[in-house]
């Protein structure tokens, strides 16, 4: 186990998480908030596990994990550290059944001190879309500052 919360542990991914990861990718807020993480199908699901395997190996980005909950065990959502141009920027989902709990602000306020602490990751970047209110309120409540909107405007740029 990589990292441990009150309620929450992240671990690597297995292809036993492909379905899963399918069907999460089908729910509205996914696809409104993460469009390209929305799979085709069960191959394109499993494609990306594999992807998410082969980066275990190396020591370098990305870093994305299964968020799971300690009292059953259960995979509801996915947390990683990403490159991207100018730095480093953090992703999460957590699946629809299970959001509005605070788990998002809770994994992703530890996944940023276990970057700044293992990875001496001095800023890391939140984007969203500006008009998703929820990821707004979990990088605000997990100690981002808003920066700026991208000069098309199509994301809101948060730093931590």
């Amino acid at each position: 186990m990589l990292l441990e919360t009150e309620r929450l542990y992240l671990r690597k991914y297995t292809l036993d998480d492909v379905e899963k990861n399918y069907l999460y990718s089908q729910e509205e807020s996914r696809k409104k908030g993460i469009p390209n993480e929305v799979y085709a199908d069960i191959q394109a699901s499993r494609k990306n596990v594999e992807f998410i395997l082969s980066t275990y190996d190396k020591s370098d980005f990305p870093y994305v994990y299964a968020v799971v909950l300690k009292n059953t065990g259960e995979y509801i959502g996915h947390v990683s550290l990403s490159e991207i141009p100018g730095g480093i920027e953090i992703g999460y989902a957590i699946c629809e059944k299970h959001q509005g709990k605070g788990y998002a602000t809770e994994i992703v306020k530890a996944y940023v001190a276990w970057g700044k602490k293992e990875l001496a990751l001095e800023k890391i970047y939140g984007e969203i879309y500006p008009d998703n209110s929820a990821s707004k309120k979990v990088l605000e409540n997990a100690g981002f500052t808003f920066i700026k909107n991208d000069i098309k405007n199509n994301f809101s740029i948060y730093v931590v």
